[in-house]
């Protein structure tokens, strides 16, 4: 006795399927993995098109920064003017106390940078005379006879 599912397999892969003249018989799974693969090649291309450089993001973003904080003390004092005047304020004491600072950092460099090249020329010496001395001994072995 057939079931009713056995008499659907059977109809269901005994049909044949009629294309009309000039149509091509595709399969599906192919046609999916030709989509996505079209699909990822748009985004890759879009995505390249809209590529940015990360020193000229971090510009824009000091620059909006610096235009926040004009606005905020334009707002917190009033007027543009007066805004401007404790900007400029602020800036001045950063310069006078910066010169100094920046100073005393060149001045503490300068020495451990000496001393660090000192170790470097001193650690390279040392290398080429263990190399000199190995490439001795080498010879040494090479021309003593037997």
């Amino acid at each position: 006795m057939t079931t009713l599912w056995d008499r659907w397999n059977s109809w269901r892969t005994s049909r044949s399927t009629v294309l009309p003249p000039g149509a091509v018989a595709v399969n599906p799974g192919e046609v999916r993995a030709k989509i996505n693969q079209a699909y990822d090649k748009g985004r890759h291309d879009e995505a390249s098109r809209h590529r940015s450089h990360p020193i000229i993001n971090l510009a824009l973003l000091l620059i909006a920064a610096v235009g926040a904080v004009v606005v905020f003390y334009a707002v917190r004092e009033g007027s543009f003017s007066r805004g401007g005047a404790v900007v400029d304020s602020k800036l001045a004491v950063a310069a006078s106390s910066a010169g100094p600072a920046l100073a005393n950092a060149a001045s503490t460099a300068v020495p451990t940078i000496e001393n660090a090249a000192a170790k470097a020329d001193a650690a390279l010496k040392t290398d080429s005379q263990i190399a000199a001395d190995k490439t001795k001994a080498l010879a040494a072995k090479v021309d003593k006879p037997n």
